[in-house]
C-alpha cells in the first residue's frame, strides 16, 4: 500500500509533531508499505532550510519551499500557510497515486486537502489530530466564538473530520471535543502519544554533563519546563512562586522557544537575583541527558485550552521516571495521567498556596524517587512506541 502523509515539519527538524509522524512512517514502512511525506523544507524555528528530495529510512520525503513569514502574527501566519497549500498541491499531483493520505493539523486545516485529495482520487483519509481548530484561536481570544470568521473555520473543521475514513486523536478529553464536530453515529478514537525507545531512565548515580555544564548543584532543587512555550501553557503562577522562593535552594530552568519565552526572559532579566536559566531547544541527540538532568519536570495547559493538545514531552517525562509538576486546568489528559499514575502534583491554575506546598514536598528526594518510579510504570503501560505506532497502522490496514 502506498500511504502519503502530509505535515508541515519533518525530521531532521527538531518540531515535535514530525518526529512522531516519523516514528509512525518508519513502523509502517518495516510492515512493507511505501511511505510518502510532503513537509516544508523550513525549519520550525525558519532558521536553516532542508533539501528538497531525502530518503530517511526508506521514507521518501517531499520538502516544498513555502513563503516564510513571522510567526507572531496571525496574517502572516496565514500567509505562509496558503503557501503551504498550494504548493502542496502541485507536488502532490505529481507523485504517485496513494491509496491512503494521512494529514495532520500544521498548518491548520491540512486536513482540507487530504479531504478533497481523497474525493477525488477516490482514496482513504485519515486525519491524525493534534491541535483543534478554530477552538484554539477562540481559546486565545484571538476570535469570538459567535463571530461569522469562528463559524466559518468550525464549518470547515466539521467538513474534513466528517469526510475523515478515520480520525485518530490523543487522548480522551481532546477526542470528546472533536466528536461535538461528527454527525450522530460517528466517533473519533484516541491513542496516546509516546516516547521515543532511548527514553528509559538515567542510571542512579551516573554523571550527567549537562547538570555539571550548568552547575547545577547536587543540593539544588532544578525545576525545569523543556520545549515548546506557546500560546496555550501558562506561567503566571510559576514565576510568581519563583520569585515567591526566591533564593531558596530552587532553581529554575526554561529550555527551548516559543511565543510566550519573551514573557520568561523579560521576568528573569527584571529579577537577576533569582535562579533562573534559559537554555536553547535540547538537540535530539541530548534530549535524554538533557530531560534528565532535572530533578522536577513543570508541564502547564491554560485551561481554556484542556482538549485541543497534549504536550508530547509528557510522554518522555513519564518514560524516563522523573515526577510531574503540573499546573493548568484539571479536566485534561495531562492531569488525568499524572492523578493515575501517582507521577507529581497536579496544581489548579491559580492555586498559589497549594502551588507552594507541592514545590516544598517535591524537595524530598524520596517522595521524587517514588513518583519517578510510578511515572515509569505508567508510560511502560500506556506510551510504548511501538504498541501505539502498531496501533495506528493497524486500524490504517484495516482501512483497506
Amino acid at each position: 500500500m502506498r500511504i502519503l502523509l502530509l505535515n508541515q515539519y519533518y525530521p531532521p527538524d527538531l518540531a515535535p509533531t514530525g518526529s512522531v509522524l516519523h516514528d509512525l512512517a518508519r513502523d509502517l514502512q518495516t510492515r512493507g508499505h511505501e511511505i510518502h511525506v510532503v513537509c516544508s523544507r523550513a525549519s520550525y524555528d525558519s532558521e536553516r532550510l532542508y533539501s528538497s528530495e531525502e530518503l530517511i529510512d526508506d521514507i521518501h520525503i517531499h520538502r516544498i519551499s513555502t513563503l516564510e513569514f513571522s510567526k507572531r502574527h496571525i496574517l502572516s501566519r496565514f500567509g505562509s500557510y496558503a503557501s503551504y497549500f498550494a504548493r502542496t498541491w502541485s507536488i502532490m499531483r505529481k507523485l504517485p497515486r496513494p491509496q491512503c493520505v494521512v494529514s495532520l493539523t500544521t498548518p491548520p486545516y491540512i486536513g482540507l486537502l487530504g479531504s478533497y485529495v481523497s474525493r477525488r482520487w477516490n482514496i482513504s483519509h485519515v486525519s491524525w489530530v493534534m491541535d483543534l481548530y478554530p477552538d484554539i484561536l477562540q481559546a486565545h481570544g484571538l476570535l469570538n466564538s459567535k463571530s461569522i470568521i469562528y463559524d466559518a473555520l468550525k464549518r470547515i473543521s466539521s467538513y474534513f473530520l466528517n469526510h475523515s475514513d478515520l480520525i485518530v486523536t490523543l487522548g480522551p478529553w481532546m477526542a470528546s471535543r472533536v466528536d461535538k464536530y461528527l454527525t450522530p453515529g460517528r466517533h473519533s478514537t484516541w491513542i496516546p502519544l509516546w516516547a521515543t525507545q532511548d527514553m528509559a531512565p538515567w542510571a542512579t548515580g551516573l554523571r550527567n554533563s549537562i547538570r555539571e555544564a550548568n552547575r547545577w548543584g547536587p543540593e539544588e532543587l532544578v525545576i525545569m519546563y523543556s520545549g515548546n512555550m506557546g500560546l496555550g501553557h501558562t506561567f503566571d503562577d510559576i514565576l510568581w512562586a519563583a520569585q515567591k522562593i526566591g533564593r531558596s535552594g530552587v532553581r529554575w530552568v526554561f529550555s527551548g522557544g516559543g511565543r510566550r519565552h519573551d514573557e520568561i526572559k523579560k521576568f528573569a532579566s527584571s529579577h537577576p537575583e533569582l535562579p533562573i536559566d534559559l537554555l536553547p531547544y535540547a538537540r535530539p541527540v541530548q534530549l535524554r541527558e538533557h530531560l534528565s538532568a532535572a530533578d522536577l519536570h513543570l508541564v502547564t495547559l491554560h485551561q481554556s485550552w484542556q482538549g485541543l493538545m497534549v504536550p508530547s514531552k509528557i510522554h518522555a517525562i513519564f518514560a524516563l521516571g522523573k515526577p510531574v509538576l503540573y499546573v493548568g486546568g484539571s479536566e485534561n489528559e495531562i492531569a488525568s495521567w499524572i492523578r493515575e499514575a501517582k507521577a507529581g502534583w497536579v496544581v489548579n491554575q491559580g492555586d498559589r498556596e497549594e502551588l507552594l506546598k507541592a514545590i516544598d514536598e517535591s524537595r524530598d528526594p524520596s517522595t521524587r524517587r517514588q513518583k519517578g518510579e510510578s511515572a515509569a510504570r505508567f508510560a511502560k503501560a500506556h506510551f510504548s512506541q511501538q504498541t501505539n505506532c502498531n496501533r495506528i497502522s493497524q486500524s490504517l490496514e484495516k482501512l483497506l
